[in-house]
């Protein structure tokens, strides 16, 4: 080996906690401003973000937007969403989050075709081209400068099944061929290119524990090894290579507490090295921020939280750049 290479490959160090940071101290978050139960959550320039949910009231949901900034690890106030909203879905594009669907009224079983969009910049909310579909509990991602939404509660018999594409610069959205994988209150991630949809509910078929990978190249989704727990309701992030799952419901009604781990290169999943979350709880958003992801919110048979956790991924330090250096020669 190069000397070069040598002496960068020397200083190669395995960092990150590789689990979840206590619930105070040190790598700890503080708990949400407001409560967020069944809110979204997303990620931009590297700061996180959490809006709407149910608040604790009987007679709505929320319409608060936060910020979280890992430099000062605090929680700010930002503009406040458009109407209430939970069991919406978002995914970001070119720097904003638009958020799809969901449920505008906290008494009914509805379902919405509307986005908003949020521009971080501007602090502003705009609303864009609606959904061919009103949906709640879908799944979104956003890849190859488009964004993704699929699945979710409908009114149309299909519905489950149905997936659409979004084009920020024409503001519209073009329905792609169904699914054969119909699916709700499942979670997505997209790792290495490729979205990833995992567990949820099949419409009239109970929980799955079925990994769904979707290859934006032909727009068509393949399966992958099946997870450890039926989910439903639960959150997942890709960090550093890989997949993490964590919180949820299983097939029986539990809240979850354990965090799974799934690596695409072997195809398997792996239980997170005994380390479980501080409070089981569904329906909690969740954003990654450099090593980490982070949740917040959800909630556990109707009483909605505020507390928020981080897992820190373990990753090699000095890796990128050893890459730099091997790419370059």
């Amino acid at each position: 080996m190069d000397a070069v290479a040598y002496a960068l490959a020397s200083q190669l160090k395995v960092k990150g906690r590789g689990g979840w940071y206590p619930r105070t101290g040190t790598g700890s978050i503080p708990n949400t401003i407001y409560y967020h139960d069944q809110g979204v959550g997303f990620a931009i320039n590297g700061r996180g973000y959490v809006a709407g949910g149910y608040d604790g009231s009987n007679t709505s949901t929320s319409v608060k937007t936060e910020q979280y900034d890992q430099i000062s690890n605090s929680w700010s106030e930002k503009a406040n969403f458009p109407s209430f909203v939970k069991r919406a879905a978002a995914f970001v594009l070119n720097g904003k989050a638009y958020i799809s669907g969901g449920q505008y009224d906290l008494l009914s079983e509805s379902q919405s075709t509307r986005v908003y969009c949020y521009d971080p910049v501007t602090n502003t909310y705009a609303q864009k081209a609606n959904m061919t579909l009103a949906r709640r509990e879908h799944m979104t991602w956003s890849v190859n400068g488009k964004g993704y939404v699929y699945g979710g509660v409908t009114l149309a018999s299909d519905g489950y099944q149905q997936i659409e594409r979004y084009d920020d610069v024409t503001n519209t959205w073009t329905k792609l061929p169904n699914a054969s994988y119909p699916r709700y209150g499942a979670a997505s991630a997209v790792l290495e290119g490729k979205a990833y949809i995992f567990g949820g509910s099949i419409s009239g078929s109970g929980l799955t524990a079925s990994l769904l990978c979707f290859d934006p190249a032909t727009e068509t989704f393949s399966t992958r090894a099946y997870g450890l727990w039926y989910r439903h309701a639960h959150v997942m992030e890709a960090v550093g290579g890989k997949l993490y799952t964590t919180y949820g419901r299983d097939d029986d009604g539990n809240h979850l507490l354990t965090t799974d781990i799934y690596d695409p290169v072997s195809n398997t999943w792996d239980p997170a090295r005994g380390q479980d979350v501080f409070s089981s709880r569904a329906y909690a958003s969740s954003f990654v921020i450099g090593h980490s992801f982070y949740v917040c919110g959800g909630g556990y048979n109707a009483t909605p939280y505020n507390t928020a956790a981080r897992f820190e991924a373990a990753y090699l330090s000095g890796s990128e750049e050893l890459l730099t250096w091997l790419a370059a020669n």
